[in-house]
């Protein structure tokens, strides 16, 4: 199997080096052939390419070569994973992950964020997952990385999409509608040639919050009729920073997400304009009283609920004020 492992990052190289060296610790073996593993620095001015050649460098990299001209990575099972470093000045999440799609040169294409830890089982779980020919795509497992902080009780599971946690278990299943998250999937090259690579115009620019790249190829998938499968072998640990659990943090997830559902849905035209602008005030309204509410009761699980859908609604409204 001719896999590339594609790592979009933009100015977190200490996260970064993390990811990399977790990636040396998986069992590549199962795919019978090393990997590529592409490393995209999307504007970086934190010193992240000289750190990363170091990295290399502590790890069988022949320096008398630069890193972005392709070297060699020894991992902890004795594979040789080629490695690259690319540069893309272009910032945005949007332009790092289709310059991935450009620069990796296997047949499946692994996207992983710059901030988790990497199974052991990883590989062997990809490998399990397109065992089938029909497979095009898989999506896998990440939960929370907890060693910067307690998970919180007020915390349910269907507010973990706030945090980049998506955990549907350890088992594999089919998905005829593919979803997931990018902080960890696979596709097949060929399917970029089917329905088109990732939007400029989505995904986080810098420090904004502004997602849905993923999220719209995905939709763009399923228009295809895309086959899929969730694998929970394919798993990785996303890191969970203190700052990430604060309210703030919340209200800006939800307000950026209601901007990134207009801007992949559109804003439609006359009644449909009109409907949209409804349906996200009423969003705002009733899930901002409902926030107060629970607030005033102290319930921390539902107040962090209606938060993000009022916030959604407030970024849609946003959105739709744009012209």
């Amino acid at each position: 199997m001719q896999l590339s492992v594609t790592i979009a990052t933009h100015n977190r190289v200490a996260l970064l080096l993390q990811t990399l060296d977790s990636l040396r610790q998986v069992d590549w073996r199962p795919l019978g052939h090393p990997p590529e593993i592409v490393v995209v620095d999307n504007a970086c001015t934190d010193g992240t390419p000289s750190q990363v050649e170091a990295w290399a460098g502590r790890h069988g990299y022949d320096r008398s070569r630069p890193v972005t001209g392709g070297t060699v990575v020894r991992c902890a099972d004795r594979t040789e994973a080629s490695f690259r470093l690319v540069q893309e000045q272009r910032l945005g999440l949007g332009w790092a992950r289709q310059r991935c799609v450009e620069e990796a040169r296997g047949k499946i294409v692994a996207f992983l964020d710059d901030d988790v830890l990497v199974s052991r089982g990883w590989a062997q779980g990809l490998k399990t997952a397109f065992a089938a020919e029909d497979v095009q795509v898989a999506c896998g497992r990440v939960t929370g990385s907890w060693h910067a902080c307690p998970k919180p009780a007020w915390l349910p599971p269907d507010l973990e999409w706030v945090i980049s946690v998506f955990d549907l278990g350890e088992k594999m299943f089919r998905q005829h509608q593919p979803d997931g998250i990018g902080a960890n999937f696979a596709v097949r090259k060929e399917v970029f040639g089917m329905v088109g690579g990732f939007r400029s115009d989505l995904g986080r620019h810098g420090r904004t919050l502004t997602g849905g790249e993923e999220l719209e190829l995905f939709q763009r998938m399923r228009r295809a009729a895309v086959q899929g499968v969730y694998c929970g072998e394919m798993h990785v640990a996303h890191w969970i920073p203190a700052e990430r659990l604060q309210r703030e943090y919340f209200s800006r997830v939800g307000y950026c997400h209601g901007r990134s559902r207009i801007a992949i849905h559109g804003r439609g035209r006359g009644l449909s304009y009109l409907r949209k602008v409804a349906a996200h005030t009423a969003l705002f309204c009733g899930y901002g009283a409902a926030a107060c509410w629970a607030r005033c009761r102290r319930d921390e699980t539902n107040f962090r609920r209606w938060l993000v859908r009022a916030q959604t609604g407030r970024g849609g409204i946003a959105a739709l004020a744009r012209r």
